[in-house]
């Protein structure tokens, strides 16, 4: 009987997990991603520091309906202006006023007489008097305290209105100077009934276009508004394509010195349709031209001239371009930064390349991903700082533009929100970003306090969520967590720790600065200015090298989450350098797991 050699079967070899400790950090940069909350926060060379809130610049007492206007300020002869459109004291109607940011002066710009509007009724005028008449006249509808008011023929003598009796009877600023009599009244104050104002300033004229059915499109010499002809009605945006206007997807005619007509003749003088089937609700200037965005999609455009400038091409879409994603619902909600456009909507807030159109949404991971949908952004506002190269968004939370989201361009697109800002519109003037709030008249400037704008203390506060290991095998495998922070002597810094989403910290140590110069407890290690504060055991030294791989893992072991919360409260600066997250175990695996500069 033969034998038979047979090789022995070789045992199936069994695969052992290795789970790398980076994969396992479910947060591991504080850039709004993860679960990371940062609020009051800017991250400045990998260091957290507090987030500077406004500060209040000046209050103009009684006005409301506050709109800032102006999206880089009025600059006539050197100098800097605000604009504003104001409630003017009559139901839905709005007034242009001027202020000087050198002086504090306020004026208030007059339509040129050609544009002046009679007024309702024979209206009576009397030399050296401020009492004004008028029979089946219409005052308490017409007219505003401040309107400019004259009698036909005598614009230069106009007196502005101090206060309104009925429809029949008013009295002026002071005594009226024209020769007087009955006749026709004249009104030199523009009535605006929208809010929705554009501008834009080409060398010392500024422009102003409105979403009105008439009269819309103005130009401005810094003292008077006229009347632009054949100007596109129900403007949505204003833009330059060069030295041209850009209005509900017209180009006016080639601008030189003043513009007083959209449709200057032929040639380069005549307006231009450009060549796209959208319906543009806003738009940016770029160096190839102008970005026109829609409610979605966007196109690149430029009028460009022929050789001898006296006809533009037919073709103003440039192909290079191409965005078809949502885009925006107004004018406010693009924005040209150093390097990318932004919109603002429902996905987020998005940069877009201005060249080929390729985009990015940069609020989609972690809490700020989680939480935008809460937030309310029809009519939000997005404008750039140029001072700290920043994207800022203005929505409303709570049914007001009570939040303000920073996105720091130079840090990895950091994110940061800044909760009761209560700030609706905002401007770009000499390089500083100026804040308007329309409930109480009052003006600020951005990023410029350790307080908030009613000279609170301003609170730091950040949540930062990762995964680790725990079991049998693995009992206690956080150690401790060591933050590296600086702390004024005269704040506080509470530092809490969760699992597994519990609302009920395991862990809670506050530290308060003082003026001794060093202070040390059992999980508290500090000297003043820089302080160590631990989370769990004593401190020791902390192993030299990080190690990426927890090499044996039990059956048993599950992924817990842990969950750091820092919050600071002063009106002091306040910075955290680094944050050490010290893991050990038992038995074989006594090496200590440690993985310095993890969360940032």
């Amino acid at each position: 009987m033969g034998v038979t050699n047979t090789q022995p079967i070789a045992p199936t070899p069994r695969k052992r997990k290795s789970i790398s400790f980076k994969g396992l950090m479910r947060s591991v940069e504080f850039e709004g991603k993860g679960a990371c909350l940062a609020q009051n926060v800017v991250l400045d060379d990998g260091r957290l520091q507090k987030m500077k809130a406004p500060s209040l610049e000046f209050t103009r007492s009684g006005i409301e309906g506050y709109r800032w206007k102006a999206e880089k300020g009025y600059k006539l002869a050197g100098v800097y202006y605000d604009l504003y459109l104001i409630s003017s004291g009559l139901s839905g109607v709005y007034i242009l006023e001027m202020y000087n940011l050198s002086t504090g002066s306020t004026t208030y710009p007059l339509v040129a007489e050609a544009n002046e509007v009679a007024l309702t009724g024979t209206i009576t005028f009397t030399n050296g008097s401020t009492a004004v008449s008028a029979s089946s006249g219409a005052f308490t509808t017409e007219l505003a305290v401040g309107d400019y008011i004259y009698l036909d023929g005598e614009y230069s003598d106009g007196v502005r209105v101090a206060s309104i009796t009925d429809d029949d009877n008013l009295v002026l600023e002071s005594a009226y100077g024209g020769t007087g009599g009955a006749g026709n009244g004249k009104l030199a104050t523009k009535h605006f009934t929208t809010t929705e104002l554009h501008f834009r300033q080409l060398g010392d004229y500024g422009y102003l276009a409105s979403y009105e059915a008439s009269n819309n499109g103005m130009s401005f010499d810094g003292t008077t508004l006229t009347v632009i002809a054949n100007f596109p009605t129900l403007a949505r945006y204003l833009l330059l394509d060069g030295n041209r206007l850009a209005c509900n997807e017209l180009a006016s005619g080639f601008i030189t010195g003043v513009m007083t007509d959209f449709d200057a003749g032929a040639g380069a003088a005549a307006h231009k349709t450009y060549s796209t089937s959208l319906k543009a609700n806003g738009g940016i200037e770029t160096s190839s031209g102008i970005i026109l965005m829609s409610e979605l999609g966007g196109d690149l455009q430029k009028v460009i001239p022929n050789a001898a400038s006296d006809e533009v091409s037919a073709e103003t879409k440039l192909d290079s371009f191409n965005y078809t994603g949502q885009g925006i619902q107004t004018a406010r909600q693009i924005i040209m930064g150093k390097d990318y456009a932004y919109i603002i909507n429902t996905l987020g807030i998005i940069e877009i390349n201005p060249y080929t159109g390729e985009s990015k949404i940069l609020t989609d991971e972690g809490n700020i991903g989680r939480r935008w949908k809460d937030y309310d952004v029809s009519t939000s506002v997005l404008r750039y700082d140029s001072k700290h190269n920043r994207i800022i968004a203005l929505v409303k939370d709570v049914g007001q533009y009570d939040t303000m989201i920073v996105v720091d361009l130079d840090e990895r697109r950091a994110i940061s929100t800044q909760p009761n800002s209560f700030i609706e519109c905002i401007a770009n003037i000499n390089n500083q970003l100026y804040g308007g709030s329309s409930q109480d008249g009052k003006t600020f400037k951005l990023f410029e306090s350790y307080s908030d704008r009613d000279g609170n203390k301003l609170a730091l506060r950040w949540i930062l969520e990762w995964d680790a290991l725990e079991g049998i095998a693995t009992e206690d495998i956080l150690k401790q967590i060591l933050i590296h922070a600086n702390l004024n002597s005269k704040s506080e810094m509470v530092v809490k720790l969760y699992k597994n989403g519990s609302h009920e910290p395991i862990k809670t140590e506050t530290f308060a600065g003082s003026s001794s110069q060093q202070t040390q407890s059992a999980s508290v290690i500090g000297v003043l200015g820089k302080y160590v504060f631990g989370l769990g055991g004593s401190r020791i030294d902390v192993a030299q090298e990080a190690t990426d791989i927890i090499r044996k893992v039990k059956k048993s072991t599950r992924i817990v989450t842990y969950t750091l919360e820092i919050y600071e409260s002063s009106v002091y600066n306040f910075s955290v350098y680094d944050i050490i997250v010290e893991y050990k175990t038992r038995g074989r695996l006594s090496r200590e797991k440690v993985q310095p500069n993890a969360l940032f």
